[in-house]
């Protein structure tokens, strides 16, 4: 029975498992919606799918340790480096002066430019006695200021920079794996426990020996004092340490609890690290990634349905833009999890487009043009990985629902309903989400009178109805006359007089009374007679009045009862109503500000708010929403200053309080720079170097932002044709991002801004010249400039000195030619020479002028036979002028 019983048990624990695991890959994901995710594909960085870790220099290129080597990205171009044995390389670190370090499988080494700056890989191998060379991976690479740890299984190698100290294990996987937290090295020994760098020698910390049989894989720093241990299958520990003899030692472990324990044991966390203050990230070996806050609560979660292309990660790291970089097991990922927008879309179940959205008794509730769909909030899930989707409600029909209206604490006391136009009639959705239809003409608009809350007015394809509570139902009053138009927008002013929005017919206005049961209403027309602009009106109550948004710009009303009339409204004030004209939706958030929906022309689209700041004027805030590439068709704001913005994408959400820097500085850098076809002149890494710090004729250069002076080539004149390859590694759509770029000493104007990264400029004169060129990313934030300076030569025949031996000769000619007419000998060889040098000074004037009337002549053959007869014809008298003036014969 025993077997049995044992086997039972191990089933059991299989069924809960795979239950655990499916539950997260299908359902994880962010109460917040979806964060942007790029996937990289080993075909797209033409290297093996396996990837290891990740590092970014003080440029800003990106590098990851891969199965074959290492790869560089600079956010336009990959690039492949190879070590020394070309073996997975599992660790990466950077120093402070900007050095990356490589651990591999039997190597360590680091990254230097060589003399063209060509980023290379230089082994350390020499440097370990030859006894010591047999280690395995390396899987950890530390830069500390002691110096730059690298361990494998069986050795701990430190460098100083000149120095190389060796730790032995006591066999040959001793070193499970090593940690750098809160300035101190920690490494978990087999069969000894977690032991701490001390002195330089590895001494057990207090409670460490618990440790010996259980693996560690993970310690995080909850503070300076407190650090996070995750464990395989035995939970998660906090290690309290304090200052003792100038030393950091743990003097409690204990273990930690909370809700993600069951998954925590039933997954394997490879990696962890820190994602903020507050919260960490862990990277697990077959459920993509967690992120959890001090408490162990979960607040994130990414797997294949949140965008991830593979649910094993080997390692995680923020870049200097706070996204996130995931190492694979196939392939690279990158999220931009401080992104303020997330969003829903089909993906997540969300179909259609979302054309209205309200927040009706805590539920979020979206009309698209193919039915009602709600999201309910995080604390009403009754696990952490309970989905978070829309769901769409059943029992609606396949409808083109538009407006939604939300009816609560109704002064009837009528049960609170959610209301919906749809292109069927009204429909009314109680907190069941039992539908019934209380209208049946197509309907695209609703309002609740604010003075009479128990009429609701309904904007038809066709017209205006009311309908009125009375009795516990709702009544249909009918039509009201003289509207005949569609109503897609209704405002009502403060006196409750009510205003018609229109596809292309102007505004209405309405007033109303009711008497003997019977409401009789008196309508008025407005269009471009009264001062309003052609096309559509779109009516909204903002800066406390109603407002009428139109393809001008943004408009109001005087009620002037000789002459009413329309005018444009400056409360924006005139810098943003210039920039500011075709205005599709408009509204007003509970902080102030002003939110509008512009089309700025064919296909071209922009949202953002204009904020009143200290000085009374308005500014627009347009970055944030510069990735939503269609136009908003609906603007939803929260108390707590969260914005729900629907097109035909799906969703977004928008979280004024992520702290998310629109303006972080990034380089644009020079990538390459060859000669004609193919030959390299330059291979995109400037570099520096410490003449100190050179030992035993390594490569210890570094990388650097500014130019050296061996990188600034003087060329013959026969290289006279460039071409520059240039990237900005600023990872916001890096598509996206577009380049301008100038010669100096050769271009008069920038070039236009274009997406194109490569400049290519054909027989330059010689000259010295530099080549300039900027970025300009998604959010329109310029990077700082990149250059590459060089000198073209000029020819032998373009220098001052062969200028210089041909007016000398000249000169000679004219000399020999007086000298042989003096005293009337010689008169032959005289003339001669007079003759020739004239010729050799009529043809250089010649070719001057040929060259300087070129444009004037605009390539007329004729013109320029003409010119040469007229010089060749003026040889005759010049000749008989000079030949008489150097003979001196006697009659």
């Amino acid at each position: 029975m025993k077997p049995i019983s044992l086997v039972i048990k191990v089933c059991i624990f299989f069924f809960i498992f795979q239950s655990s695991i499916f539950n997260l890959q299908s359902y994880g994901q962010s109460s917040k919606g979806l964060y942007p995710i790029r996937n990289f594909t080993p075909k797209e960085y033409k290297a093996q799918s396996q990837n290891w870790t990740i590092v970014q220099d003080k440029r800003g290129v990106m590098y990851f340790g891969n199965l074959q080597g290492i790869l560089e990205y600079d956010g336009v171009h990959w690039r492949f480096i190879k070590t020394t044995h070309e073996t997975t390389v599992r660790s990466l670190a950077i120093d402070q002066i900007g050095r990356i370090y490589v651990g591999a499988v039997g190597e360590i080494g680091y990254l230097a430019p060589d003399s063209l700056g060509t980023l290379i890989y230089q082994s350390l191998l020499k440097l370990i006695p030859e006894k010591d060379l047999d280690f395995g991976d390396v899987w950890n690479t530390y830069a500390t200021s002691h110096g730059i740890y690298f361990q494998s299984p069986n050795k701990i190698f430190r460098w100083d920079g000149k120095n190389m100290k060796i730790w032995h294990g006591e066999d040959p996987s001793n070193f499970h794996v090593m940690f750098y937290v809160n300035n101190n090295i920690y490494v978990r020994q087999r069969k000894i426990g977690l032991v701490q760098m001390t002195d330089e020698s590895l001494e057990l910390v207090n409670g460490g020996e618990q440790f010996a049989e259980v693996a560690v894989f993970t310690m995080l720093p909850l503070n300076s004092e407190k650090i996070l241990l995750s464990t395989l299958k035995k939970g998660y520990y906090i290690m309290s340490t304090e200052k003792a003899t100038g030393q950091i030692q743990s003097v409690n472990i204990s273990p930690f609890y909370s809700q993600m324990d069951r998954f925590l044991n039933e997954t394997t966390v490879y990696k962890g690290s820190v994602l903020n203050e507050n919260s960490f990230l862990l990277g697990t070996t077959s459920s993509g990634v967690v992120v959890i806050d001090q408490a162990g609560n979960l607040t994130e979660y990414f797997n294949k349905q949140t965008g991830l292309q593979d649910l094993v990660i080997w390692n995680q790291s923020l870049d200097k833009q706070k996204n996130l970089w995931l190492a694979l097991s196939d392939g690279i990922s990158r999220i931009e999890i401080n992104s303020p927008i997330t969003f829903f879309n089909d993906k997540t179940g969300l179909e259609g487009t979302v054309e209205s959205i309200v927040r009706h008794n805590g539920i979020l509730y979206l009309a698209t043009n193919l039915g009602i769909y709600y999201l309910k909030d995080q604390e009403s899930k009754q696990s952490p990985f309970d989905p978070y989707l829309p769901k769409l409600i059943e029992g609606i029909p396949p409808l083109e629902c538009w407006d939604l209206l939300s009816i609560i604490d109704h002064p009837s006391g009528m049960e609170d309903v959610l209301l919906v136009t749809t292109n069927q009639g009204v429909l009314q959705i109680n907190k069941n989400h039992q539908v019934d239809q209380i209208t049946e003409s197509n309907s695209s608009a609703l309002h609740l009178h604010k003075l009479d809350p128990f009429r609701l007015f309904i904007g038809l394809s066709d017209g205006l109805a009311t309908i009125y509570w009375n009795n516990g139902k709702w009544v249909d009053e009918g039509r009201i006359d003289g509207i005949d138009d569609e109503i897609r927008s209704i405002a009502e002013d403060k006196n409750g007089k009510l205003w018609l929005g229109t596809i292309s017919s102007g505004v209405f206005s309405l007033e109303y009374s009711v008497k003997n049961n019977r409401l009789s209403a008196s309508v008025m027309h407005y269009d471009t007679a009264n001062g309003l602009p052609g096309g559509w009106v779109f009516v909204q109550h903002v800066f406390n009045k109603v407002i009428f948004a139109t393809d001008k710009g943004l408009y109001q009303f005087n009620d002037d009862p000789d002459k009413p009339h329309f005018y444009p409204d400056t409360s924006l004030g005139k810098e943003l109503e210039d920039e500011i004209q075709s205005i599709h939706r408009i509204t007003q958030d509970y902080f102030g500000n002003i939110w509008m929906a512009v089309i700025k022309g064919a296909n071209t689209f922009e949202l953002g708010f204009a904020k009143l700041n200290q000085n009374k004027n308005y500014s627009w805030h347009n970055k944030p929403f510069l990735k939503i590439d269609d136009n908003v068709q609906s603007i939803y704001h929260e108390k707590n200053g969260i914005t729900w913005l629907g097109n035909s994408n799906g969703l977004y959400r928008y979280d004024p309080n992520i702290d998310y820097n629109f303006k972080l500085d990034y380089p644009v850098l020079i990538r390459k720079v060859t000669l004609g076809k193919d030959s390299l002149l330059f291979q995109g890494t400037y570099f520096d170097e410490i003449p100190e710090l050179k030992y035993k004729d390594l490569n210890y250069k570094f990388v650097s932002l500014d130019q050296p002076e061996a990188l600034k080539p003087e060329l013959t004149y026969q290289y006279n044709s460039l071409t520059f390859e240039f990237a900005a590694p600023s990872f916001v759509n890096e598509e996206a991002t577009l380049y301008q770029y100038k010669l100096e000493g050769f271009d008069q104007e920038w070039s236009n801004w274009s997406e194109e990264t490569k400049a290519v400029y054909t027989n330059l004169p010689a000259e010295k010249y530099t080549f300039r060129v900027i970025a300009k990313n998604l959010y329109k934030h310029l990077s700082k400039e990149g250059t590459y300076e060089f000198k073209i030569i000029p020819p032998f025949y373009d220098t001052w000195w062969f200028s210089g031996s041909q007016i000398g000769i000249i000169a000679l000619l004219f000399l020999m030619s007086f000298l042989f007419g003096k005293g009337g000998k010689g008169a032959k060889i005289s003339s001669m020479l007079a003759t020739v040098s004239i010729v050799i000074v009529f043809e250089y004037f010649q070719n001057y002028v040929e060259d300087n009337l070129e444009d004037f002549f605009g390539g007329v053959g004729f013109l320029k036979i003409m010119l040469n007869v007229a010089l060749a014809l003026s040889l005759i008298p010049l000749d008989h002028l000079i030949t008489k003036f150097l003979l001196h014969k006697k009659d």
